[in-house]
């Protein structure tokens, strides 16, 4: 009720926050009525990568670790280029892959809730070729077999040719 009444109230003002009101929501309140409005009023999802002060994860972050589809989803329709690398968030980072950070059992602890994520990430596009941005000479493949993710074999599985792709061929 509070953000609701701060949003009506043009207390939540587009690119003047010192944060990203959408960066900061839950995963699971992407799809709200106070989300919608938010966009409404011209606040974007871009706006909240780069820069973060919170001290929680930012939400497309979190909506990772959680295994949260839909928001990934959401973040992915408004952010295409999140599928392959997410810009770093505070000063002395590196910009990360969420298909290497998805492989990490620190990340997400549970075999299966990685698999379901990797799967998402690959059918999204995501690319197992990626070169790692802290390690250049690394892949997100190298780093799944010099980790023995069980998720290598997901990731060494032949993908169907894209429909586009497919027909300019013929």
């Amino acid at each position: 009720g509070v953000l609701d009444r701060w949003l009506a109230q043009g207390a939540l003002p587009t690119r003047t926050l010192p944060f990203s009101p959408l960066a900061a929501l839950h995963p699971g309140h992407l799809g709200s009525p106070f989300a919608l409005a938010l966009e409404a009023q011209g606040h974007r999802a871009r706006d909240g990568l780069g820069g973060y002060a919170g001290q929680l994860a930012p939400g497309f972050e979190l909506a990772l670790q959680s295994g949260d589809l839909v928001a990934l989803d959401w973040w992915f329709a408004r952010v295409p280029e999140l599928v392959q690398k997410v810009p770093p968030s505070r000063a002395q980072q590196l910009s990360w892959v969420p298909l290497a950070r998805a492989l990490t059992p620190g990340f997400i602890p549970d075999v299966a809730q990685r698999d379901r994520i990797v799967t998402h990430l690959l059918a999204r596009g995501a690319d197992p070729w990626q070169r790692l941005p802290h390690d250049p000479a690394q892949s997100v493949l190298g780093f799944a077999r010099a980790i023995g993710s069980p998720q290598l074999a997901l990731l060494q599985a032949p993908r169907p040719v894209p429909v586009a792709l497919a027909r300019a061929a013929d």
